[in-house]
């Protein structure tokens, strides 16, 4: 893939992710998310090309469709900004285009070490503690601008609360919302799926009522739907 100019090399992991499509349905990646119906099996698949293109430090460019003005909107507004999904993979792409952009997004994980295809600082990413969200407050009173996966898999966990949906329960922790909320910051909604155009079709959608969870997992559901669909 290196010995591609860089502004063919997306569209080469797509058609390569639609060749390996059928044989990545046998590997770990598939056997752990796809259960989840948080993507489709094109969006594993391009998932796992693009994965492993960043591990061994391939750099090219994404192409994203936002489908809506939600986020734009949101980062002019000088207000802080909370984006929230799932664990849905396509959406982990997300913080890279926003600082590829200019922006210099807070990623709450604990297990993501580099938004990909992007660089990053240790400031960029931000794993829980007993303190985190008295930063996560801070951040966004600022205006700044702060990414979230708020899906559980533990329904044990503290602070989490089940939704059933059609697609089986969803596990939400609602305490980066009520933080946000506090703080005075929008909130955003994302899902992101491999579009048939060749492109990662962006869903962002902004939070309008007060049960901003129960808003999320209606969101989420609609996704879901699309993931079992496929």
């Amino acid at each position: 893939m290196r010995l591609l100019p860089r502004r063919y090399r997306f569209a080469a992991a797509v058609l390569t992710a639609r060749l390996l499509r059928r044989y990545i349905r046998h590997t770990p990646h598939y056997a752990a998310q796809r259960p989840l119906m948080l993507d489709t099996a094109a969006d594993i698949a391009l998932y796992v090309v693009l994965a492993q293109l960043a591990k061994r430090g391939v750099a090219l460019d994404p192409r994203l469709r936002f489908d809506t003005d939600d986020l734009a909107a949101a980062l002019r507004s000088g207000r802080g900004v909370l984006i929230v999904g799932t664990h849905n993979f396509l959406g982990r792409l997300l913080a890279g285009y926003l600082l590829r952009n200019g922006h210099n997004p807070m990623v709450i994980s604990k297990w993501l070490t580099k938004p990909f295809f992007s660089t990053t600082t240790d400031r960029t990413l931000l794993k829980p503690s007993p303190t985190y969200l008295l930063t996560v407050r801070n951040e966004l009173r600022n205006g700044g601008l702060v990414c979230a996966m708020l899906d559980r898999y533990d329904p044990t966990e503290r602070r989490v609360r089940r939704f059933d949906t059609a697609e089986g329960p969803l596990y939400i922790s609602d305490v980066p919302i009520r933080v946000a909320r506090l703080a005075g910051a929008t909130i955003l909604f994302v899902a992101a799926h491999a579009a048939e155009e060749g492109e990662i079709a962006f869903d962002i959608q902004t939070a309008t009522s007060e049960e901003v969870v129960e808003e999320l997992v209606a969101f989420v559901a609609k996704h879901k739907a699309i993931a079992a669909r496929s």
